[in-house]
């Protein structure tokens, strides 16, 4: 997986500049951290990552460090 091309789709996602994107960004606070959100990101995340998380699971993330962690990639975030 390309960590630098899922930052960019985070970054996309969540209406953030990729340079304010870290490891201990707290996904519960954003606006737009929402079901469409979550459910768009289960689909890039399988569709163009091949990556298949339980939808629950992104409920439970609390940082975007989770979501590349679950995601098997950490090294975009710093």
């Amino acid at each position: 997986m390309n960590p630098l091309a899922l930052k960019k789709e985070l970054a996309e996602l969540l209406e953030i500049p990729e340079s304010q994107l870290d490891a201990a960004l707290e996904l519960q606070p954003l606006d737009n951290w929402d079901s469409l959100t979550k459910v768009t990101l289960l689909g890039v995340l399988n569709d163009q990552f091949g990556v298949a998380l339980d939808p629950e699971a992104l409920d439970e993330m609390q940082t975007l460090g989770d979501v590349f962690k679950a995601a098997g990639c950490e090294s975009a975030l710093v």
